[in-house]
């Protein structure tokens, strides 16, 4: 079964499932045993991450405390992991998406990772033109992708792409601005 990584801007009401129970009493070690250990059977797919560390309160805000000790270094190796043991990254981007892109350029990087890039549901067709890029970049991955991947993933029919070659017909439809 494929190994799934979902990257995306931490939504503001997220699935609790992809939250991480830990709290400022946990050592680090242990963070990195959970996030590292976690996935989710879907059944069809395995969901691999990734897992957020805190959950957003609604106020914009975060909920519990993270251990002093925990460095953003120590998250982005933990994060890197997740990447590197999938099969599927699936990127999910708009214009405030800036962690998501970096875990994107790094998946196209990963010799077995099949990296799939697609548009928030609430990004206009201008924003879509400035991020032409990235959807370029994933192109790196093309001879990982295949039709079961797109299957598998509903967000694609929210996109209505339903095989590799929707996909591609969709990228090469994101022409920047500079190129109109």
């Amino acid at each position: 079964m494929k190994k799934v990584y979902f990257a995306s801007r931490i939504p503001e009401h997220p699935e609790t499932f992809t939250v991480l129970e830990i709290d400022e009493k946990v050592s680090v070690d242990e963070i990195g045993r959970k996030y590292g250990d976690k996935i989710i059977d879907r059944g069809s797919y395995i969901h691999n991450g990734p897992w957020i560390l805190r959950a957003p309160s609604g106020d914009g805000d975060f909920l519990n405390k993270l251990p002093e000790e925990l460095t953003t270094a120590q998250v982005w190796n933990m994060v890197k992991e997740k990447i590197e043991s999938s099969d599927v990254v699936i990127g999910l981007v708009n214009t405030k998406s800036f962690g998501t892109i970096a875990e994107l350029g790094y998946a196209c990087k990963c010799p077995r990772v099949a990296v799939y890039v697609l548009p928030d549901l609430d990004v206009t067709p201008e924003q879509l033109s400035d991020l032409w890029f990235i959807f370029n970049m994933s192109v790196e991955t093309q001879d990982r992708w295949n039709d079961e991947d797109i299957r598998l993933i509903s967000k694609f029919a929210e996109c209505d792409i339903h095989s590799v070659s929707d996909y591609e017909e969709f990228i090469s439809g994101i022409i920047p601005n500079f190129m109109r």
